[in-house]
C-alpha cells in the first residue's frame, strides 16, 4: 500500500522524533514515555513499511523501563500532578505499552 504525501511526512518526523534512549516524550523537550513509546509503536505497526531498528530500539526501551510489578511508571502532564507519578498516568503507559508491544511482535 502506498502512502500519500502527508503519510510519509508525519511518519518521517515520527521516526526524527525518536529519542536517543528508544523511547519517544510528548514533544522534543519531554523524557520518554511509555505512552508515547506505545502509541508510536502502533503508529508503525500500521505503517506497512519495514521500520524494524526503529521498532527494535523502542521495545527494548518498553522491556527495560518496565517496573517489576508489570507496569509502567508515566509522569503526569497536569499541572497538580507535574512530572510526578499517579494512578491514571500509569495505567495509561501500561496500556499503550502492552498495545505498542503486542502490535510489534
Amino acid at each position: 500500500q502506498q502512502q500519500s504525501k502527508t503519510e510519509s511526512a508525519a511518519l518521517a518526523r515520527l521516526l526524527e522524533s525518536q529519542q536517543d534512549d528508544g523511547g519517544w516524550g510528548w514533544d522534543h523537550t519531554s523524557n520518554s514515555d511509555a505512552i508515547a513509546t506505545g502509541v508510536a509503536l502502533y503508529a508503525l505497526s500500521r505503517c506497512g513499511g519495514t521500520y524494524q531498528d526503529a521498532i527494535d530500539e523502542a521495545r527494548t526501551f518498553l522491556i527495560r523501563t518496565q517496573s517489576d510489578d508489570g507496569n509502567w511508571i508515566v509522569p503526569s502532564t497536569k499541572k497538580a500532578r507535574h512530572n510526578k507519578p499517579g494512578a491514571t498516568s500509569n495505567y495509561w503507559g501500561t496500556c499503550w505499552a502492552v498495545i505498542g508491544l503486542v502490535s510489534t511482535e
